[in-house]
């Protein structure tokens, strides 16, 4: 498989602290990569540096042969990357359907998106679509609001999907969600890599472990570990930094 997404030396410093300090990284075309590791390691500000919401202090960004380190996130969206959020980013008072719709609507110039019929029916066909893939299409009308917490989640990777993006980028996905919806969570988020690759940041081990194919344990703002979970699970390094042996 090729290389997705690639960084080199990359490194964020706030003030006299190294957050992430000369990370070399390679996402392959359809992988699904976990980011773990303590309270303060750098994963999140490595994650916030690959979904363009931060710029590196030092450092190279790359998507496939694309050099992508300075272009912020509200342009990402446009080569194919997508991300979530840890707290939830639906319109509470539109229904599942209307919010999908607003998402795909915002991605074409206004006047099209408004006011050409044959372009509004797309974009709803398009919707429905996702909705049947992300298997909430039977919440179509329901608001937003009234959505059980995991369905609320569902539909937010149901909305990053309208963008058609190559890599997805999930921040705690399943915080906060009963064992039920855990399951569900990841046998759909297990779904989308036929289509994309997936970059997840998650505190659950459990979901780790059953998720993904390779997983990167950060400490101190540098990876130490980088392999398959079951590797990473017998490393003596991640056994003394992550799980306290």
């Amino acid at each position: 498989m090729s290389a997705l997404m690639t960084t080199r030396q990359l490194s964020r410093n706030f003030g006299g602290i190294q957050a992430v300090r000369d990370v070399d990284f390679v996402l392959l075309e359809g992988e699904i990569c976990a980011i773990i590791g303590p309270n303060g390691a750098g994963k999140t500000t490595f994650f916030n540096l690959l979904s363009g919401i931060l710029m590196p202090s030092a450092g190279r960004i790359f998507l496939r042969d694309r050099d992508i380190t300075q272009i912020p996130s509200r342009h990402l969206a446009r080569l194919g990357i997508a991300r979530t959020f840890q707290s939830s980013a639906v319109f509470s008072g539109l229904t599942v359907f209307e919010n999908v719709c607003v998402a795909a609507h915002a991605r074409h110039p206004l006047q099209r998106g408004l006011f050409d019929l044959k372009h509004r029916r797309q974009i709803e066909h398009q919707s429905s679509r996702i909705l049947e893939r992300m298997e909430i299409a039977h919440l179509r009308d329901v608001n937003a609001g009234e959505l059980s917490y995991g369905d609320q989640r569902v539909l937010e990777i149901a909305i990053a999907l309208v963008g058609v993006p190559i890599l997805l980028l999930l921040d705690e996905p399943t915080a906060g969600m009963s064992p039920l919806e855990t399951e569900r969570v990841v046998n759909l988020m297990r779904s989308l890599k036929t289509t994309l690759s997936v970059i997840v940041v998650e505190h659950d081990m459990d979901v780790v472990m059953d998720l993904a194919d390779r997983v990167v344990v950060f400490d101190r703002g540098h990876p130490i570990a980088d392999g398959s979970p079951m590797q990473i699970e017998r490393d003596p390094r991640v056994r003394a930094v992550y799980f306290g042996a």
